[in-house]
């Protein structure tokens, strides 16, 4: 913004020119931009990633039964600094679609479903969360999609880890990681699967199969 400069010519009674200067300084005082300081100065608080994962392996009770094609939302929270480390919680949504494999045993594997084994080329939706508390050294990298790959095809990258794509190399992690996590599969034809972290994995006669 540009101020004009007001002079005040010698005629003027002395008070009024008082009274012109303070209410000029009175103005610039309201108008000027208080400078950044150091201090002043915050990170970052949240990163949000967004990756499409393609013919990703999904294992169940007895090896992998289907392949996931599923767009993965992940959010990342700063809770707090300690020194040169830093304290995160993260969660991670997906959303998507499966394919299970013919012949290879349904996901799951406990009591009566034992030795079970998929007998057709059935297709449905899974979706899921996964929730991770955690420390890190740095702060998630400063960049698209905070560094994380946009498009996965295959397995890279575990899920129990997938907060550290995030980070640049030489992060050092520690903390409890993933805590709490679920994903549901259901079919076209009434079958669902529940795995979580508190169902026994899936392997419960309760968390249904797909076969």
């Amino acid at each position: 913004m540009r101020f004009r400069t007001i002079i005040i010519a010698a005629a003027v009674p002395a008070a009024t020119a008082g009274l012109l200067l303070t209410t000029t300084a009175a103005a610039s005082a309201a108008t000027v931009t208080p400078t950044v300081t150091a201090a002043a100065v915050t990170h970052q608080t949240n990163w949000t990633a967004i990756s499409h994962l393609a013919d990703r392996t999904e294992d169940g009770g007895n090896g992998t039964w289907a392949k996931d094609d599923i767009y993965r939302v992940m959010t990342i929270k700063l809770t707090g600094q300690s020194g040169g480390v830093y304290s995160y919680t993260a969660t991670v949504y997906d959303a998507g679609s499966f394919t299970a494999i013919p012949g290879a045993y349904t996901p799951n594997q406990g009591g009566s479903y034992a030795g079970k084994v998929i007998t057709g080329h059935d297709r449905g939706w899974v979706s899921g969360t996964a929730r991770y508390s955690f420390t890190a050294t740095s702060l998630p990298t400063a960049g698209p999609n905070a560094g994380v790959p946009a498009y996965v095809s295959g397995d890279q990258g575990s899920t129990s880890t997938w907060y550290e794509l995030a980070f640049p190399a030489g992060t050092t992690f520690a903390g409890t990681g993933i805590g709490t996590w679920g994903w549901t599969y259901r079919d076209g034809h009434g079958q669902h699967w529940t795995d979580t972290s508190a169902n026994g994995d899936g392997q419960l006669p309760d968390d249904g199969n797909i076969a």
